[in-house]
C-alpha cells in the first residue's frame, strides 16, 4: 500500500523497503509500476524485488521466491444496497469490477462472472 503525499511516496510497503534495504545496507530505489506488469518486471529485470500485496500461488511459488507473508487481506464484494447478491458464489455471469491480472479478476472468473477491467 501506497500512494503520494506532496509528489513523495509514501506508505506501508515504502517505508518496509526502505527498513529492509536499511538492514541489508543497500538503499532502496522504488519503481511505481501498475499491477498488470508488476510481476513481469522481474522477469525483465527492471526492478530485483516486489513489495506489494501479492498473493502466493501455486504457478507463482514454481517461478519466483516469496518471503513469509507481511500482511493479509481479506476480500469482500460491494454492491448496491437492496440487491440479492450477498454470496461469492452468486456472481455467476454478473459483471465485476476487478484490476487486470488481480486476484479479484482470478477469483471472478473462477465463478464465472465477467470481469470488467478497472484501472488501479
Amino acid at each position: 500500500y501506497s500512494y503520494r503525499k506532496d509528489g513523495k511516496l509514501t506508505g506501508f510497503e515504502v517505508e518496509l523497503g526502505k527498513q529492509l534495504a536499511k538492514e541489508m545496507g543497500l538503499k532502496a530505489k522504488f519503481v511505481p509500476t501498475k499491477w498488470d506488469g508488476l510481476i513481469a518486471g522481474l522477469d525483465t529485470g527492471k526492478y530485483d524485488v516486489v513489495l506489494n500485496n501479492v498473493t502466493i500461488t501455486k504457478e507463482r511459488k514454481e517461478k519466483y521466491l516469496f518471503s513469509k507473508p507481511y500482511i493479509y487481506s481479506h476480500f469482500a464484494l460491494i454492491t448496491k444496497k437492496g440487491t440479492d447478491l450477498t454470496k461469492l458464489k452468486q456472481i455467476k455471469g454478473q459483471k465485476i469490477a476487478a484490476g487486470t491480472g488481480t486476484d479479484n479478476a482470478l477469483i471472478a472468473k473462477k465463478y464465472k462472472a465477467t470481469v470488467v477491467p478497472s484501472s488501479d
